[in-house]
């Protein structure tokens, strides 16, 4: 079993990497970077994309072969879809949108942001997936009260109905305030929701995990995953600053440097409960009376 294992995660390892080097070569580089290592950036880039991009999977994976997702915070997932939501506006507005592009631009000295096609594919999907995995928590476990804590939804429907009445009294107030207003400012705010979403979204997995003395329903694939995604994303973020010898893209783009790093720092929370502090713990999903406890912990 560990010897097929063991040959599953290579070939998925070479996978990943066989399809960035693809889509490095196939998709057109980044022209803001200056020679061959336009081409090391997007492999970088593409290989951390599918990373992390895959790695939501093992978890959908594990809900359907157990029916149930008791064991996978409910919190986690609400976070999550909050936190993808912010990225996605934020990434897909510094891409695609001139009118940000200039803005920012103007604030640091005629260069431009770090934003990659792989940051704006990855936050879509990210949203897709979690919506799906909230289906599966919705549909296995609802009778059984796998609910998410009121704390958790009063967050975020919170932090929605701020961003939206910032962005709507902001437009209106605009044309006559004597200090314009500016998206790059209102998306820094969500960026820095993206951010704050990272920091404190996966404490209710690692305290679920630390109640139960079990990661079991917690997929180890999605966590390996996730620290490799964060480890290429950082390293592609400061070879890009010094490539093109521009370190505000670190300062002026913060949510696509923390994100990599806090997503490590956990990932390592992880690996340690897993390997370390709960290993071989069996998985009794059957037992009702060990799923109303489990999924109590989460109110």
């Amino acid at each position: 079993m560990r010897r097929r294992l063991i040959r599953t995660d290579v070939l998925v390892g070479g996978a990943l990497i066989s399809a960035g080097v693809v889509l490095a070569f196939v998709l057109p580089p980044n022209e803001k970077l200056h020679g061959p290592y336009r081409r090391i950036s997007a492999i970088i880039g593409w290989i951390y994309f599918l990373a992390w991009s895959v790695s939501f999977y093992p978890q959908v994976v594990l809900n359907y072969r157990r029916k149930t997702t008791i064991g996978l915070s409910f919190d986690f997932q609400l976070y999550n879809l909050l936190g993808f939501t912010c990225y996605s506006i934020y990434t897909s507005a510094f891409y695609w949108s001139t009118a940000v592009q200039r803005e920012y631009e103007h604030s640091h000295n005629g260069n431009s942001n770090k934003i990659e096609p792989n940051d704006v594919a990855f936050a879509i999907h990210a949203v897709a997936i979690t919506c799906v995995t909230i289906a599966q928590v919705i549909y296995y476990d609802h009778v059984s009260g796998h609910r998410p804590s009121r704390v958790a939804i009063s967050a975020v429907l919170a932090t929605t109905a701020f961003l939206a009445v910032h962005a709507v009294v902001a437009a209106i107030l605009s044309p006559g305030a004597s200090h314009p207003f500016h998206w790059t400012d209102w998306l820094s705010a969500v960026s820095f929701v993206k951010l704050a979403v990272t920091l404190v979204k996966y404490i209710p997995q690692a305290a679920l995990n630390a109640r139960r003395r079990s990661t079991q329903g917690w997929s180890i694939y999605n966590v390996l995953l996730d620290f490799t995604g964060g480890l290429l994303s950082l390293l592609q973020l400061l070879l890009d600053c010094g490539n093109t010898r521009d370190w505000s893209g670190i300062v002026g783009t913060p949510v696509k440097f923390g994100l990599g790093l806090t997503s490590m720092v956990f990932d390592v929370v992880f690996l340690t409960q897993h390997y370390v502090l709960y290993p071989s713990v069996p998985d009794i999903v059957g037992d009702k009376t060990y799923r109303k406890l489990a999924s109590r912990s989460e109110a």
